[in-house]
């Protein structure tokens, strides 16, 4: 929880430029339920006292734009209820583009074991989990893959074989893949 520390009996210029910037920083930029009740509650309370520039002061009093404030008391009078968008997030469960299941660790692992000796990056593997069927990536042509896709496939087989233990020798771009008999179970 976030705690403001603020000095008691001063109403400074800084004191009020503070608390305006604590507001602000724990603020979400998208309306909740509450705060849209909040602004229909000051509309109806302030004409009632017949106060002047309703939505200005709204505004200025909750620190949200005037086309904010208009725009909850358009969709409350035009549908009869608010609406509240969800808060921006990357929570949702992402299909994986190389599933970590026993079968495709074997896949990997034996024909890592058979080019022993032989440079293998994950290039090889990806087109290994595409003739297999494991891994799909969007197609330009018939010969080309999409190149954010590809590239986006190719970084998680990094990913996976990272995860999997498999071991990588050398140095930069001249390393190569290889199985780890110790790490990388079947």
């Amino acid at each position: 929880m976030a705690h403001a520390t603020f000095s008691k009996g001063s109403d400074g210029q800084a004191d009020r430029a503070a608390i305006v910037a604590f507001v602000k920083a724990k603020r979400r930029t998208v309306l909740t339920l509450e705060e849209k009740l909040d602004i229909l509650r000051l509309h109806v309370g302030l004409r009632e006292e017949g106060v002047v520039d309703v939505t200005g002061k709204i505004a200025q009093w909750l620190g949200r734009s005037d086309a904010t404030v208009k725009a909850v008391l358009r969709e409350s009078k035009t549908t009869g209820t608010l609406t509240v968008a969800l808060p921006p997030s990357n929570k949702t469960n992402h299909a994986s583009r190389v599933p970590s299941t026993p079968a495709v660790r074997a896949l990997v692992k034996n024909f890592l074991r058979d080019r022993d000796g032989l440079r293998t990056v994950c290039k090889d593997i990806v087109e290994l989990l595409l003739a297999k069927g494991k891994a799909s990536i969007k197609r330009v042509s018939a010969t080309e893959y999409e190149t954010k896709d590809y590239n986006a496939c190719l970084r998680a087989v990094h990913g996976f074989l990272t995860r999997e233990g498999f071991k990588y020798t050398g140095l930069g771009s001249k390393g190569s893949y290889g199985a780890n008999d110790d790490d990388a179970s079947d």
